[in-house]
């Protein structure tokens, strides 16, 4: 009988490990699939081609379509932890007061625009939270994060 309970216990714990084991971008296929592709790059889902771009009027660039493929609210998007364009930072323009830092360079089309991949990686070799380029940071404390491309603003230059 202690037998059968331990291995009820052991299933019980690993029922949890199997359904949180696809959170967030640990997996190249959630995004990426070479036999399910519909979208550049081998993306699973097309691009997000109707959500406007409060910073510019105008449709999203390139890449930050593909991220708001999964991240605009739906109809235009998965729905997955949703951004709302109009509250994040802006998107899609070439910045003025501010040098961005190589690492966080747009990609080819984009080099010198702020994309949502210019602040952060989606791929599974960033442990950084949310996925963010540049220096460490966590929960509640981004400051470092915002200083790493606003230096002035903060008072440091």
């Amino acid at each position: 009988m202690k037998k059968y309970c331990l291995y009820f216990v052991l299933i019980l714990l690993l029922i949890p490990a199997l359904v949180f084991a696809g959170e967030g971008h640990e997996e190249c296929a959630l995004c990426h699939g070479a036999h399910t592709a519909i979208g550049p790059g081998l993306l699973t889902t097309r691009p997000d081609t109707t959500t406007i771009n409060p910073a510019t009027s105008g449709p999203l660039g390139r890449i930050d379509s593909i991220c708001m493929a999964c991240h605009a609210q739906e109809p235009n998007g998965l729905g997955y932890r949703p951004v709302s364009m109009e509250s994040t930072h802006p998107c899609g323009i070439k910045p003025v007061k501010i040098k961005l830092p190589s690492e966080a360079k747009g990609f080819k089309g984009e080099e010198e625009l702020l994309t949502c991949m210019g602040c952060h990686d989606p791929h599974p070799s960033n442990p950084n939270y949310m996925y963010l380029r540049g220096p460490k940071v966590s929960a509640g404390n981004t400051q470092a994060f915002c200083v790493w491309c606003h230096p002035e603003q903060a008072g440091l230059n």
